[in-house]
């Protein structure tokens, strides 16, 4: 890579869409869409610019598949999101680089492999941009023109919170070229160094509860996430109350902020997190792609989620791909693993 005293890269002429304009609660205050192109389209403001802690709760849902004791449980993924105006910089920046990252894919060939967080077309047939149900419905066209044929299902484990550090800021400069310039470098800083708070905590620090509501107390302190989350433009604080309760500051108050120290794992829900857990596996999407194309088979990957579909003929042992990507994930991040479940064998005809 050339030297790292590279200087900021130009200016972008990014403007924000409606989903870029951020309304929950948070620290930072309202402002305008006018003050927040000038600020994610300025290197300078960027590479200066303090990025406030993320706020923290956690996303529940009821899984439909059976864990290995054959209860039905739910999983618990945290989610981080950022303040708006951070919010609005991490989108421009994924704007840019995602233009990148295109053009990464297509040199090698892999258009057609990560398939989770880009708009791919449905075809000339019909407009817009494929969804998850058009995603099965490739997977299940392929087993019927397969015939008798091994599908092997996987994800990968805790992905997000397991990527290095190196190789993120290796695949970064990759697409840009260079070294990090001082925008970028923040940025980057930012994901990978991230601080955060969580939510349910600075609401009591902060008092924010609602006042004379019913309830079990679980329940009310979940409305009231979910409030401030849908409610629009909400400040949950003076910058005062910020620096004194919640970084503590005021020697009453224990610091709420938590900073990532370790050399791996990025926030899931910042508006950049979904490009670069993408762009992490360039390496590992090539090799995996030519080796099932080898097999006359066909690879794609939805984020940590992956599916190899190979013709019974050319590879008869069931167990192939999965040990195949068991065997070649952990060289992308000493704490990546593939999960050794969910594999299946179609027999169509």
């Amino acid at each position: 890579m050339p030297d790292s005293a590279v200087p900021p890269t130009q200016k972008f002429d990014w403007e924000p869409r409606d989903k870029d304009i951020k309304t929950y609660g948070h620290f930072d205050r309202r402002i305008s869409s006018a003050n927040l192109t000038a600020i994610a389209n300025d290197p300078e403001r960027v590479a200066k610019h303090a990025f406030l802690p993320l706020l923290l709760f956690n996303e529940e849902w009821t899984k439909f598949r059976k864990d290995d004791d054959g209860q039905v449980k739910k999983k618990v993924r945290p989610i981080r999101y950022a303040a708006r105006t951070d919010a609005a910089i991490y989108a421009r920046y994924r704007a840019s680089l995602s233009e990148k990252y295109e053009k990464e894919l297509a040199k090698r060939g892999l258009q057609n492999v990560p398939i989770a967080y880009r708009a791919l077309p449905i075809g000339s047939h019909s407009p817009g941009n494929k969804s998850n149900i058009d995603f099965a419905y490739d997977a299940f066209s392929k087993i019927r023109e397969f015939g008798e044929c091994i599908v092997s299902v996987v994800d990968i484990s805790s992905y997000f919170e397991s990527i290095d550090h190196d190789r993120i800021r290796q695949n970064w400069e990759l697409l840009l070229g260079s070294n990090l310039p001082p925008d970028h470098e923040a940025i980057f800083k930012s994901v990978t160094r991230y601080a955060v708070v969580d939510l349910e905590r600075a609401i009591e620090r902060l008092e924010l509860n609602e006042k004379n509501a019913s309830g079990p107390r679980k329940i009310r302190r979940q409305r009231r996430i979910d409030t401030l989350r849908s409610k629009g433009h909400v400040q949950l604080c003076s910058m005062k109350d910020f620096r004194d309760k919640i970084c503590g500051e005021d020697t009453k108050y224990k610091s709420l902020i938590v900073t990532n120290g370790r050399p791996f794992g990025i926030p899931q829900g910042t508006p950049i997190s979904d490009l670069i857990a993408n762009f992490y596996l360039l390496d590992f999407d090539s090799l995996v792609n030519d080796w099932v194309k080898n097999r006359g088979g066909i690879y794609w990957r939805y984020s940590d989620d992956i599916i190899v579909i190979l013709t019974t003929d050319s590879t008869p042992d069931i167990n192939a791909a999965k040990n195949f990507l068991q065997g070649k994930i952990g060289e992308f991040g000493s704490r990546l693993k593939v999960q050794n479940r969910d594999l299946y064998t179609c027999v169509t005809h």
